[in-house]
């Protein structure tokens, strides 16, 4: 006899993150990231409490993006009331001892160590770009905590930031393989009466987003480090940031017009094994790579928020080509804006399917499901239909992908350099 067994994925995002850091010291996101699932009223110790009841590892997760914070839990479904309790107690009431603080300080700064013993070029070069694009304000704030902070940030500053963001109208709730009555059930037994540990936050006032409010100025920043070390027995690179402007995630069209374009532009390293789905006659791959040899790697990307996005060209080369590359990735950008009207309907139809087909494999994977499913929900209060955003792609005319491309190059571009930046080039140029 063959026993199917349910998997189910409960999850809680909280909208705050560094973007609501404003009162605060920079950084307190990313302390309650570690703190996550640390003691609480309920369990002293939750990761002895999973290994009592056997449940897999990992069951539990916590991550912070710019926006949010996400707390998640995985087991079975015929577990999902203890899922649930671990999150609310997790949530609602941390007891953010000493100890743990002082833990945290130490976690974040070995994170701060890796970026620069092996510094991990994206994640460190997006930081850079939007913390420029918007400077360094609401979304421009940093994503990891400044390592000036890590000794003084205090469990009162935590639990004043709880206190403010940590409230029923900025949490959603989301249950992915598991029956909607039975996740009600369990939200009901397990957040009321709401009882906070750091305050009851239903006192305090309700959040003004509008003082929130992200505003795109783009500019120009370099980080320079030496990065031969890394690349070793390869030439030593150094990248470029460059972004601009794009539509909020509440213009969908717009919106989906930016990723059009992005699939249309496509990209990726000088390398590739190729095959099916690798994006080979992509622009950046047939105009950028193939032609300029000393081009390591160009691909289109985008940041989008509710306040607004950045649609980003990552590339890289050696140092010394560094101002040659800016050169031509605006071309091509220029390059493509006057072609669109005359784009063969093999080229945008390829790119049309290339994103159709990224967009409903990654919802094949619950990770992508739930963020994507707590995201619309905290921002929208509800969730298109896959069909409604299929749509839109296959709608789109090249007259709207070149409007919209023509408004974000009309934007101030942010530009920035990570690595030997000497020929870095001026901003104004």
């Amino acid at each position: 006899m063959v026993v199917k067994l349910q998997w189910e994925v409960i999850l809680i995002l909280v909208k705050a993150g560094p973007k609501y850091e404003d009162q605060y010291p920079k950084g307190v996101s990313h302390f309650l990231e570690k703190l996550a699932f640390h003691s609480c009223s309920e369990f002293d110790d939750i990761n002895d409490y999973l290994q009592q009841k056997d449940y897999p590892s990992p069951a539990i997760e916590c991550q912070r993006a710019r926006d949010f914070i996400m707390y998640a839990s995985f087991g079975l479904a015929a577990n999902s009331s203890d899922l649930v309790k671990i999150l609310a107690s997790s949530v609602l009431q941390p007891k953010l001892l000493d100890d743990e603080v002082d833990f945290a300080r130490k976690m974040i700064s070995n994170e701060l160590l890796v970026q620069t013993l092996q510094p991990p070029v994206d994640p460190v070069l997006n930081d850079l770009l939007l913390r420029t694009a918007y400077g360094n304000k609401h979304l421009g704030y940093p994503q990891f905590c400044p390592e000036k902070n890590i000794a003084t940030i205090t469990r009162s500053d935590l639990q004043r930031f709880m206190h403010q963001f940590y409230r029923p109208e900025r949490m959603t709730l989301i249950g992915v393989g598991i029956d909607h009555d039975t996740l009600l059930q369990s939200a009901q037994d397990n957040f009321f009466p709401w009882k906070p540990s750091f305050a009851q936050a239903q006192d305090s006032p309700v959040v003004d987003e509008t003082e929130f409010a992200s505003v795109y100025t783009g500019g120009s920043a370099t980080l320079e480090r030496d990065l031969k070390q890394y690349h070793a027995p390869l030439p030593e690179m150094a990248h470029l940031g460059l972004g601009f402007e794009g539509p909020s995630t509440e213009d969908i069209k717009s919106y989906v017009c930016m990723n059009v374009l992005q699939s249309l532009l496509g990209g990726g390293g000088s390398f590739s094994a190729g095959g099916p789905g690798k994006g080979m006659y992509s622009r950046f791959y047939t105009e950028v790579l193939n032609n300029f040899y000393w081009v390591n790697s160009c691909q289109a990307l985008s940041h989008p928020y509710k306040d607004s996005s950045v649609f980003m060209v990552q590339a890289s080369c050696e140092p010394e080509m560094l101002d040659k590359l800016v050169g031509v990735v605006i071309r091509e950008l220029r390059t493509l804006e006057m072609v669109l009207p005359s784009l063969s309907d093999n080229d945008l139809n390829r790119a049309k399917s290339h994103l159709k087909s990224l967009f409903l494999m990654s919802l094949e994977m619950k990770p992508v499901l739930f963020e994507d499913l707590g995201r619309q929900l905290l921002h929208k209060d509800k969730k298109p239909p896959v069909e409604e955003w299929i749509e839109c792609i296959k709608s789109s005319t090249r007259e709207q992908l070149r409007d919209v491309l023509h408004k974000m190059l009309q934007s101030n571009p942010t530009v920035v350099g990570y690595g030997k930046c000497q020929n870095f080039p001026d901003y104004e140029e």
